[in-house]
């Protein structure tokens, strides 16, 4: 329900559907058009991006999460969190990821925690959040220079927090 981001993986054989309202991803056969799999994942699943070793990152916004999917075994081999602190409530939203060129850094815009958490992922399984780059309102969109020395954020709500007028 409610398809939100599609990657396709470097063959373009297989098409990743995060769907928003139904808490998974589909595997979509190019070739024959039909569903191969719906993997479980979070709250919410919205960005992706897809690694070079076949991890795909799931950002799931009603979540303080990221999910890492095996996307030859078809599974979730990993829940990160991106909350600024152990036990926070849900709240972070994370809606945007980029990869780094190397893909051994994850960057995840935590919309509503103006900011954008830096996430070691080299190691299969074993990831951990490096720390937060303070950011503008509602940080949306990063973006990996292709040198990988800048990281670009586009911030949806502009450069301060105002109050809601109705």
């Amino acid at each position: 329900i409610h398809p939100y981001d599609l990657v396709l993986d470097s063959t373009g054989a297989t098409l990743f559907i995060s769907n928003w309202a139904s808490e998974s991803v589909s595997v979509i056969d190019t070739a024959s058009r039909k569903v191969k799999a719906t993997i479980r994942v979070g709250h919410n699943p919205n960005d992706m991006v897809l690694a070079r070793d076949g991890r795909l990152y799931v950002a799931c916004s009603n979540e303080n999460s990221v999910y890492v999917i095996d996307t030859r075994r078809l599974r979730p081999i990993e829940v990160i969190s991106t909350a600024m602190y152990k036990m926070a409530p849900v709240g972070s939203t994370p809606n945007a990821l980029a990869l780094d060129p190397t893909g051994k850094m994850l960057f995840v815009a935590n919309a509503d925690n103006n900011n954008v958490a830096v996430i070691n992922v080299a190691e299969r399984e074993i990831s951990n959040v490096v720390g937060f780059i303070p950011s503008a309102w509602y940080p949306a969109s990063p973006a990996i220079s292709p040198d990988g020395k800048s990281l670009y954020v586009g911030s949806a709500k502009g450069l301060g927090g105002y109050a809601n007028i109705m």
